[in-house]
C-alpha cells in the first residue's frame, strides 16, 4: 500500500507588507507680503515769505511802491504802522489818519501810495500773509517824506519905477518900436509901427503903473501916415481917439501892450 502523499500545504497568499508612505510635506500657507505703512501726511504749513518789502523816500505828495510775497498764502493785506509803534492799521482804514492819501493794491503782492503826506514820515509798511495754518508778517519798510522846502516868491522890481524909461521893440518881427518918457509917477508912451511899406502907423497914450505893474489906459490915440518914395507925405489919416487897453510887465524883462481898438497887435511883447 503506498502511502498517499501528504498534502501538500496550501501555501498562504503571501501578504504584502504595506511600504509605509512619507507623509507630504505640507504647502506652507503664503506669506502675506507686509502691507506699506501709510506715509503721515504733512500738515498743512503756514505762509513763508519770500520777499519783504523795502525802504522808500519820497518828497511830499509823492508816490512809492512795495512789494512782499509769501509761499503757501491764501490771502494777504499790507499793514501801516506809526513810527512809535504804537498804532497798527489795516491799508483800508488808514484813510481815518491821511485822508490825503491814496493806497492801491492793499491785498496784492504790490501796494502802491500815492499824494503821500508829511506826516506819513517814519510810517512803516509791512504785508501780513494768510492761510488756513496760520499766519505771518512780512518785515517791515520804512517811509520816509521828505517836504516840499516854501520857495520864497521873488517879485520882480516894480515896472513903475525909473527903469521903465527907454525905447523898447517889438519880440516877434521888430517892426514896433515903444518909447516910454516922463515918471516916476507917470508917464507918456509912443508906439510906432510899420506893418506895411510906406505906412506907419503911431499910437499915443499915458498913464501911471500901479502897484502890480500895470498901466490901464484911455486915451489913446492913433493915426497912420503913407508916404511917397521919395519920404513925402502921401495921406495921413487920424484913426480914433479914446482909445483903451493895458501895458503892463510879464515878468522876464517885457511889455505886454494891448489895446482894445487894434485886436490884431494886442498881446505884443516889447523888450
Amino acid at each position: 500500500h503506498r502511502a498517499s502523499p501528504a498534502p501538500a500545504a496550501s501555501a498562504s497568499p503571501a501578504v504584502a507588507t504595506p511600504v509605509p508612505t512619507a507623509a507630504a510635506t505640507p504647502t506652507p500657507a503664503p506669506t502675506a507680503a507686509p502691507t506699506a505703512a501709510p506715509k503721515a501726511t504733512a500738515a498743512s504749513s503756514a505762509p513763508s515769505v519770500t520777499k519783504s518789502p523795502t525802504d522808500e523816500a519820497v518828497n511830499e505828495g509823492g508816490s512809492c511802491l512795495f512789494v512782499a510775497r509769501a509761499d503757501n498764502a491764501s490771502s494777504l493785506a499790507w499793514h501801516f504802522v506809526s513810527p512809535d509803534g504804537g498804532t497798527d492799521v489795516a491799508y483800508d482804514s488808514i484813510g481815518s489818519s491821511f485822508p490825503t492819501r491814496d493806497v492801491s493794491g492793499g491785498t496784492t503782492d504790490t501796494l502802491e501810495l500815492s499824494d503821500i503826506p508829511a506826516g506819513f514820515n517814519g510810517w512803516r509798511v509791512y504785508c501780513r500773509f494768510t492761510n488756513s495754518s496760520g499766519s505771518v508778517s512780512s518785515g517791515m519798510a520804512v517811509v520816509s517824506v521828505s517836504e516840499v522846502p516854501v520857495t520864497e516868491t521873488v517879485i520882480d522890481e516894480p515896472v513903475y519905477s525909473n527903469n521903465i524909461v527907454g525905447t523898447y521893440h517889438e519880440n516877434v518881427t521888430d517892426l514896433g518900436e515903444m518909447t516910454i518918457s516922463g515918471g516916476p509917477d507917470y508917464y507918456n508912451v509912443t508906439v510906432e509901427w510899420s506893418r506895411n511899406p510906406g505906412e506907419i502907423s503911431v499910437w499915443t497914450f499915458s498913464g501911471s503903473f500901479d502897484a502890480s505893474g500895470t498901466m490901464y489906459f484911455s486915451d489913446c490915440t492913433k493915426t497912420t501916415t503913407s508916404y511917397y518914395e521919395n519920404g513925402e507925405v502921401r495921406d495921413e489919416t487920424y484913426d480914433f481917439s479914446g482909445g483903451s487897453g493895458t501895458l503892463s510887465s510879464n515878468g522876464f524883462g517885457g511889455l505886454v501892450w494891448n489895446v482894445s481898438q487894434d485886436s490884431d497887435i494886442s498881446g505884443s511883447v516889447f523888450r
